[in-house]
C-alpha cells in the first residue's frame, strides 16, 4: 500500500496536486525515485519498530499491535482516496 501511495502521489502531482506531508514535499520536486525510496523506507522502519514493540502497551492502555492495524487501515483509505481523485475508483 505504501508503494501504491507513492506512485499515485507522483501521478497526482503530475496532475497539479501537491504533497501535504512537509517531510516529503521537498523530495517530490526532485527525483521521483528518491521520493519513493524515502517514503517506503520511512514506512518500513515504522512498521519494523511497531512490530518489535507489538506486545508493549501504548500509553499504558492498549497494545502497540493495534497501531499496525491503524497504519494498514490508514494506507487503505489513503490509496482509495487517491484512486477516487484520479477517477479510477
Amino acid at each position: 500500500l505504501c508503494a501504491s501511495d507513492a506512485v499515485l502521489t507522483i501521478v497526482l502531482i503530475s496532475r497539479s496536486a501537491y504533497e501535504v506531508n512537509p517531510l516529503l514535499a521537498p523530495l517530490v520536486s526532485g527525483s521521483g525515485v528518491l521520493f519513493v525510496t524515502v517514503k517506503i523506507g520511512l514506512t518500513g522502519v515504522g512498521v519494523v519498530v511497531l512490530t518489535l514493540l507489538s506486545r508493549a502497551k501504548a500509553f499504558g492502555r492498549f497494545p502497540v499491535a493495534l497501531l499496525l492495524y491503524a497504519v494498514l487501515v490508514g494506507y487503505g483509505v489513503l490509496v482509495a482516496y487517491e484512486l477516487r481523485l484520479l477517477g479510477w475508483l
